[in-house]
């Protein structure tokens, strides 16, 4: 059962992947290139591990139980054979585990808050529209779309972003 979430939570990297691979420095504005990048590289390499020690472990033992399966194992073998399997699953488990906090820490440092939640300079540069076909709203100085209002402040057509506060015109 176990395995089968794991498997599904490595479709949920699998899509975030590819995301992640075309995320760019300027899409993180306030954020020194060399530390993205280092973060980034870290991130990938976290998930690929993960990949390989989830769906990796997976097609191995669908592989082996074929290539087996009309092989007479004796006892002794087939329990060396399953606790191989499982301690290099468990094993790849855990080298994800601590590059992937190893990758949380290399984002934390750079300051990035949200990379999988907030893409907004990689939507819009990707041309992303809301309904209708009309372009999303994005706040000219972090891109994000989330909770921009009038200026308080009254300047006619200025935007003030709840996200990093600055005041921009439409």
């Amino acid at each position: 059962m176990i395995e089968i979430i794991l498997l599904i939570v490595g479709i949920i990297y699998a899509v975030r992947r590819p995301k992640l691979r075309r995320l760019k420095p300027q899409d993180f504005p306030g954020v020194d290139s060399a530390k993205f990048l280092t973060w980034q590289r870290a991130e990938i390499t976290a998930i690929d591990v993960f990949l390989w020690a989830t769906w990796g472990a997976f097609l191995l033992k669908i592989g082996l139980t074929i290539l087996l399966s009309d092989v007479r194992l004796g006892d002794t073998t087939g329990v060396i054979v399953m606790v191989a399997i499982i301690v290099a699953w468990l094993g790849g488990l855990t080298v994800a585990a601590v590059m992937g906090s190893r990758a949380k820490e290399l984002r934390t440092k750079a300051g990035i808050s949200k990379w999988d939640v907030d893409l907004s300079a990689l939507r819009a540069r990707e041309g992303e529209t809301g309904r209708m076909g009309a372009s999303v709203n994005r706040c000219q100085s972090c891109g994000c779309s989330l909770g921009c209002e009038a200026d308080p402040n009254g300047h006619p057509g200025a935007t003030l972003c709840s996200s990093c506060a600055a005041t921009w015109h439409r």
